[in-house]
């Protein structure tokens, strides 16, 4: 029996020629915390030069995570009210961020990390192949509505509490950008979605599904 982390995960497996039967699809887990809890977001009436939408990618800056699909909408965006701010490990030519609505703030702390995910409005995911993508949950276990792609672990509801992406390209990850400048109340009510999500990867969960999975095979 093999487990893996998500559907995505299992059906490239499949396709490298391993028996379906054989693979099992387990999420994983993610322990809410009184800090998560504790937070209240707010969002603002409107979006300004003064106070744009602040996107934010964390996780490696590489072109399998699908960085440059957010530098190009970055460039495509460049007279709108919206920031770019990058954390983590860069894989690009720095040069790349050059742009004035680009922050990249390098790697960070954990307690740093916890400020980046409080300070910014919305959470971007476009990996072209993640086993899973733990931030996803991260993200939302800080109510911050997540825009990500098919290509990673079924986390994000779409119309709910984030957005997929209709497909891995720039021009999608803009579309959704000026949704939300356009429509203020959107990151507000998909926030408020976003703690009950998380809520259902937790670790009971997790050994549930472990113990059903386990006992049925007996």
């Amino acid at each position: 029996m093999i487990f893996v982390n998500s559907a995505w995960s299992k059906n490239a497996i499949v396709k490298q020629g391993v028996e379906e039967t054989k693979i099992k699809v387990i999420p994983l887990p993610y322990t809410i915390e009184k800090k998560h809890t504790d937070f209240k977001r707010t969002y603002p009436a409107s979006y300004t030069k003064q106070r744009p939408l602040r996107c934010l990618f964390l996780g490696t800056l590489a072109v399998r995570k699908g960085i440059h699909l957010v530098i190009e909408a970055a460039k495509q965006m460049a007279d709108c009210p919206v920031e770019f701010i990058f954390v983590g490990r860069n894989e690009m030519d720095a040069s790349e961020f050059a742009l004035p609505n680009i922050q990249y703030k390098g790697i960070l702390t954990r307690e740093e990390v916890d400020i980046a995910y409080q300070q910014t409005d919305v959470f971007l995911f476009p990996t072209f192949s993640d086993g899973f993508g733990l931030t996803q949950l991260e993200a939302m276990a800080w109510q911050l509505p997540v825009i990500a792609t098919k290509f990673c672990g079924t986390v994000v509801e779409h119309g709910k509490n984030g957005w997929i992406m209709e497909n891995a390209g720039a021009v999608s990850l803009v579309n959704i950008l000026n949704e939300i400048l356009s429509n203020t109340e959107v990151l507000s009510n998909y926030s408020n979605q976003c703690l009950s999500r998380v809520q259902a990867f937790s670790t009971e969960s997790f050994a549930s599904a472990l113990s059903e999975i386990l006992n049925s095979d007996q």
